[in-house]
């Protein structure tokens, strides 16, 4: 009885190492393997369902093309005109002191 409780344990014990190697084997941590044909598939399903998806909340043209031209410029000068200008400002004032530095 002792020597099959062995012999099972041994078994067993056996049988995870050989599929412990046998999946080590298999696997592969590389980043350069294609995908499976089942992950494409997911994928792709997967893309066009969000596509479809984000496709209903897309607003409408507008209307009066040349108002939503001015409401943009308008907003353009109120939030970046001036950070963007300010930017340049720094740039250009870094660049002197670069060159004037040499």
């Amino acid at each position: 009885m002792r020597y099959r409780k062995v012999l099972v344990i041994a078994a067993v014990a056996a049988a995870l190492v050989a599929g412990g190697w046998f999946l080590a084997a298999r696997a592969s941590v590389s980043a350069l393997d294609d995908p499976s044909r089942v992950e494409t598939y997911l994928a792709t399903r997967a893309k066009h369902w969000l596509v479809r998806r984000a496709a209903r909340t897309v607003p409408l043209p507008p209307a009066d093309e040349m108002a939503s031209v001015m409401i943009g410029q308008s907003l353009f000068m109120m939030c970046c005109a001036s950070s963007l200008a300010q930017s340049r400002l720094q740039a250009a004032v870094a660049a002197e002191a670069r060159f004037s530095g040499s």
